[in-house]
């Protein structure tokens, strides 16, 4: 007989109104060889603003989930320069941003835009973060996509630019395709200079722009 392996998930989900996390998120799962357990962490309301990195520690067919899933709406702040650098490449991390009602944010310094380059430890063909729902750049410093070839920034909802938009500030779009894919966007590009987007691909019926 074969022995069936047993899977079990911890939960623990945030809908605070703001909850500012000082260090890491980390979470960790298992396989004992007999159980699985996942651990996933579900943002479902409030701000939560992570100043470390997101890190995961995996087993083999283990997973560790993180996600924005609002029940209205949701926002992650991610200030660290480089805030999926800490994923596990053993077993499988869930990173997901695309429901509605989520706004990811980049509000650190100099930080990395993940876009659809492959990512270390994140599953699929385009290394598990593939669109985003609204997207929002503040802080200071120039923010510049993750991977060395053309890739796409995948943007369902509002795009929203609050930089300096000056020499030293400013969102680095020169690399990917962004694409905009929903019926009912705002492009909010921003004080200065604003933003300069040199290769876009509008899906919807079209958005805003301001």
């Amino acid at each position: 007989n074969t022995a069936l392996l047993a899977s079990y998930t911890e939960t623990i989900s945030s809908s605070v109104n703001s909850m500012v996390l000082s260090n890491n998120i980390a979470l960790t799962s298992s396989n004992s060889g007999a159980n699985i357990f996942n651990s996933t962490f579900n943002i479902t309301g409030g701000t939560v603003s992570v100043v470390g990195t997101i890190q995961t520690t995996n087993s083999a067919a283990s997973t560790d989930s993180l996600t924005v899933v609002p029940a209205t709406i949701a926002t992650l702040q991610l200030s660290n320069a480089t805030a999926l650098s800490g994923l596990s490449a053993t077993g499988t991390n869930v990173i997901y941003f695309d429901n509605p009602g989520a706004t990811i944010e980049y509000s650190g310094a100099a930080q990395t835009i993940y876009t659809d380059a492959a990512i270390t430890g994140l599953p699929g063909p385009f290394g598990g973060i593939q669109n985003y729902n609204d997207i929002k750049f503040s802080g200071t410093g120039i923010k510049t996509p993750n991977g060395n070839n053309s890739n796409y920034l995948s943007i369902d909802g509002d795009f929203t630019n609050t930089l300096a938009n000056d020499a030293a500030d400013y969102i680095d779009l020169s690399l990917p395709t962004v694409f905009f894919n929903g019926n009912s966007q705002n492009i909010y590009a921003g004080g200065g200079a604003g933003t300069t987007f040199y290769k876009i691909t509008f899906h919807g019926i079209g958005p805003s722009v301001t």
